[in-house]
């Protein structure tokens, strides 16, 4: 088990343009109610016209998980971002 949360849902913008089409959200070891929210955030942040403020989308993350957030080594290496 990962003691961080991977978190990349205020990126979502540039992985769209880099052409990415689909993606699988890793809930394996998460209740079914975090597993529904996780993959309710991202669908509203993939959305076509999406209208919501990622940031925001993030801070309800954040208020759901047990773990640290980082993006892992998805920008410039590895990046952790503090904990709440």
């Amino acid at each position: 088990i990962n003691k961080d949360c991977l978190c990349l849902i205020d990126e979502v913008e540039l992985i769209k343009d880099t052409g990415v089409n689909s993606c699988i959200i890793d809930c394996r070891f998460s209740s079914p109610q975090y597993s529904s929210t996780i993959v309710s955030l991202y669908s509203q942040a993939l959305k076509e016209d999406n209208t919501y403020d990622l940031n925001l989308l993030k801070e309800q993350i954040k208020n759901i998980t047990l773990s640290r957030l980082n993006k892992g080594n998805f920008i410039n290496g590895r990046i952790h971002e503090k904990s709440c």
